[in-house]
């Protein structure tokens, strides 16, 4: 054998050698990175080896973290914002958008957020609704419409159209010192039927009212391809009402009621159900009735049966 061919066969040697020592190395790697895996999966199940996610963080990383914190609890504290915000989806990707954009990010002024900020954000909404209205024609949609009072006391109409593809809310009408008819009702509807398309229309969803079911048969008789489907949310809540006003409900809710206000009225009553002691004196009477009022073994099974019939 010639010496280019052995020095040929050593080189080849080698590199053999080296993927088969790479190998090994991956190997006992990912059966490193396995049984960390199966150990952090039985913590899980187990509720044992719980760590923080600060535990993964440099000192410096540890304390940028805390000062971001300390100036987010000053803005909820600050701007008197509920907590509950904090779990929001929107904030949660505000603050994810503003650290992706790192230490050179400088907040917009009211101006932008009020002017050009907010037009971009309706046109994001223009933009994500186009998908929902050329459905229209292809699906169909109904026009979902019930009045209500604002907390001013002012009558509204207001008007959603909605098929399997989503649901878009068109308009709130103001009500106010009109008698809410049939006619008037179909006068509100028949510029929205223009505008999405009579073709495009496949029904009407109200509540049982007899004016709205008028305001149907009014504008059904003009386009009698479309149909009325009753809500059946308020066909159920109706239901509901009358199961309320038989009189084992009537007395359930009546005891649940007066036992709830008196427990808010009176601060010993939540001592006592805290454990504390019972009051003494002249409101030891009344201790001893809201005490028969929680034991009473014949009035947990009605309230228990009136709430099985209240979830369905």
């Amino acid at each position: 054998m010639r010496r280019r061919e052995v020095r040929k066969c050593e080189e080849v040697g080698k590199e053999e050698q080296a993927a088969v020592r790479a190998f090994q190395t991956a190997k006992v790697f990912a059966r490193e990175v396995a049984h960390r895996a199966e150990e952090s999966a039985l913590d899980a199940v187990s509720g044992r080896g719980k760590r923080k996610i600060t535990d993964y963080l440099s000192d410096d990383a540890q304390a940028a973290k805390a000062a971001a914190d300390e100036a987010i609890c000053l803005l909820f504290a600050g701007l008197r914002l509920p907590e509950r915000h904090a779990d929001h989806p929107l904030w949660r990707n505000a603050v994810r958008s503003i650290a992706r954009a790192g230490t050179s990010y400088v907040p917009p002024k009211r101006d932008y957020v009020g002017g050009a900020g907010l037009q971009l954000c309706r046109k994001r909404i223009d933009e994500g609704l186009t998908g929902v209205m050329s459905s229209w024609k292809r699906h169909g949609v109904t026009i979902a419409s019930d009045m209500m009072t604002d907390k001013c006391g002012r009558p509204q109409a207001n008007v959603m159209l909605v098929n399997d593809t989503g649901a878009v809310f068109v308009e709130s009408i103001d009500c106010k010192m009109e008698k809410k008819t049939g006619g008037y009702i179909a006068r509100l509807l028949r510029p929205i039927l223009q505008k999405v398309g009579v073709e495009n229309i496949v029904a009407f969803c109200t509540d049982g009212g007899s004016n709205y079911h008028s305001a149907c048969r009014l504008l059904i008789a003009e386009n009698p391809r479309i149909e009325h489907v009753p809500c059946a949310t308020h066909v159920l809540d109706l239901l509901m009402e009358d199961v309320g006003r038989q009189a084992w409900a009537k007395e359930v809710v009546g005891r649940a009621s007066e036992l709830i206000n008196y427990t808010r009225s009176h601060h010993w009553t939540r001592q006592y159900l805290r454990g504390a002691e019972w009051a003494v004196g002249p409101k030891k009477a009344a201790a001893e009735t809201f005490h028969d009022q929680i034991m009473d073994k014949d009035w947990w099974p009605a309230a228990e049966l009136f709430k099985r019939l209240r979830k369905g």
